[in-house]
């Protein structure tokens, strides 16, 4: 789920009618000008936390010269790992009564729909009221189909329970109608207003916090999400770039959080990175190797049978991290998820790798669980080709899936046993970029990248795996003609296609055929841009 900051929060409700504060939003010191606001004023940090005003990021100020100050003093600051980058100046309310309001979605299995909690009592510490009051709490779950008959029902219990001893029931009904409607227009789970204050008879929201479905992000570009994450901190950059695998991508799952730091962080010994394959069989598996006294730097999940080209990409991400000292994949998926798209990737990213840091991966742990549909092909897949590599590289399957302890402990001997060879200098990462072709090469530029194929190592070839591998795993673009891969595609057709599925180059036994996959956001990262 994506929070949104109070600004944007209060901007969708004054689209919708409801009154908000006078306000100006500032990112610099020098944006403050003649704001025509009287004080006293409140300086608001615009950061993505709750509990700002016992933080202290949120102020009061009585003079143009105080508010001057202290909006210097909260620019460039950080509340729990959020650095204020923008600052809201709004009037104080004087207000003769606050309530609260939370429209939420109720996915429990009796309700499935939104519900409204609307408080009588409202303002800071909240959270006691239900406790304190409850009398002064009302609750309703919104007839979705028909929210109108809500409304009514709601403003009969506001009635009941004495509203307009404080404001008039049809007035709250009204404010809560509109606030409602926010809620269904920009696809939201959360949509909280606390307070609300009642001045001079009117209701004002004080302040608004909207948590929109991360699934509908990419209707509201208007907001300029970076990751579409409910995160407690700002995204890394790392984070930003797995973001990117995902943003267009709905093929399976590549998530990916870091943890214990960030990307820019050095870190001791003992971090791994792990790679789950679907949550609850993760989660134990995580859990055992923390156990074990293992830190995870990461937390990664490539299910939902996602393509080959995704899982590669997110390997890459999860690889990119500094400092960790093994990689951990644990994951079995028996549903519909077929796994030698996961066996093609790993052999990929480990390939490359290996090439590119080649005393740095001698010896480097490679443990994987690796369990579901097409287990058997998949496991050939990788003894094979990891037997070809130098890491410590070890393959549990289906028998292992509730023997998560055992393959933790493998995970430490191996990371004590690669702590004996050596340490881990600083990554260099290379990205093929030349474009050349002549009788000895054969280059084809698809959507996603290029398939790119050494043709003199392909004279010895009688096999012609990667075209078999091609039909069966792939997009049964290449052909044999003149004992050479060929393609019979037009450049048009070849550039509709994606080079994604991998299998042309973990099939082939001489290392001829490249699959050279488009990642700009990770290069530039690796190249400190």
């Amino acid at each position: 789920m994506v929070k949104l900051p109070e600004y944007q929060g209060k901007a969708i409700l004054k689209k919708e009618g409801l009154k908000i504060p006078k306000s100006e939003l500032i990112s610099s010191i020098n944006e403050i000008g003649e704001m025509g606001l009287r004080f006293p004023a409140v300086v608001k940090a615009q950061i993505l936390t709750t509990g700002r005003l016992k933080l202290g990021a949120i102020r009061v100020v009585e003079s143009f010269e105080e508010m001057e100050r202290e909006t210097k003093d909260l620019l460039g600051r950080e509340f729990k790992g959020f650095r204020v980058e923008k600052v809201l100046i709004e009037e104080k309310i004087d207000y003769d009564d606050e309530f609260y309001l939370s429209i939420l979605v109720n996915d429990s299995f009796r309700v499935r729909a939104p519900e409204i909690i609307f408080s009588l009592i409202g303002g800071v510490d909240i959270e006691s009221i239900a406790e304190r009051s409850p009398e002064n709490i009302l609750r309703i779950t919104v007839d979705y189909l028909n929210p109108e008959d809500t409304f009514v029902e709601l403003e009969k219990r506001l009635i009941k329970a004495r509203a307009g001893q404080k404001c008039e029931p049809e007035k709250i009904v009204d404010f809560i109608r509109k606030a409602y409607d926010a809620f269904v227009k920009y696809d939201a789970r959360i949509l909280e207003i606390n307070p609300i204050f009642l001045s001079k008879g009117e209701l004002i929201a004080g302040d608004c916090k909207i948590t929109i479905d991360d699934s509908s992000a990419f209707r509201h570009s208007e907001f300029g999400f970076e990751v579409p994450r409910d995160m407690h901190r700002p995204p890394t950059r790392l984070e930003r770039i797995a973001w990117k695998i995902e943003e267009n991508d709905y093929r399976g799952t590549a998530y990916f959080i870091q943890l214990n730091g960030s990307d820019e962080e050095s870190r001791g010994s003992g971090y791994i990175a792990f790679h789950g394959i679907g949550g609850g069989a993760s989660m134990l598996a995580a859990d055992a190797l923390i156990r074990k006294g293992l830190i995870l730097a990461n937390y990664a999940d490539s299910s939902g049978n996602p393509p080959a080209s995704k899982v590669y990409r997110l390997i890459r991400v999860i690889m990119a991290q500094k400092g960790i000292e093994g990689y951990v994949m644990m994951g079995a998926v028996f549903a519909s998820q077929e796994q030698w798209h996961h066996a093609h990737a790993l052999v990929k990213a480990f390939r490359e790798l290996e090439e590119e840091n080649p005393d740095r991966m001698d010896g480097f742990p490679v443990i994987v669980l690796l369990a579901g549909n097409k287990e058997k092909e998949s496991h050939e897949i990788l003894r094979k080709e990891f037997a070809k590599m130098g890491y410590n590289f070890e393959l549990f399957g289906r028998d292992y899936i509730y023997k998560p302890e055992l393959i933790a402990e493998r995970v430490v001997e191996a990371v004590k046993r690669y702590r004996v060879v050596k340490r881990w200098g600083e990554r260099k990462m290379n990205f093929e970029g030349s474009v050349t072709q002549n009788v000895n090469r054969l280059e084809i530029q698809m959507r996603t990248g290029r398939i790119v194929i050494d043709l003199k190592k392909c004279e010895k070839c009688e096999s012609y795996e990667c075209v078999k591998a091609c039909s069966l795993y792939g997009r049964s673009i290449l052909r044999i003609k003149n004992g050479k891969p060929v393609t019979f595609l037009s450049d048009e057709e070849c550039r509709r296609k994606d080079n994604e599925c991998l299998a042309c180059e973990i099939h082939c036994p001489y290392g001829a055929v490249k699959a050279v996959l488009d990642f700009p956001e990770l290069e530039s990262f690796v190249k400190g841009g």
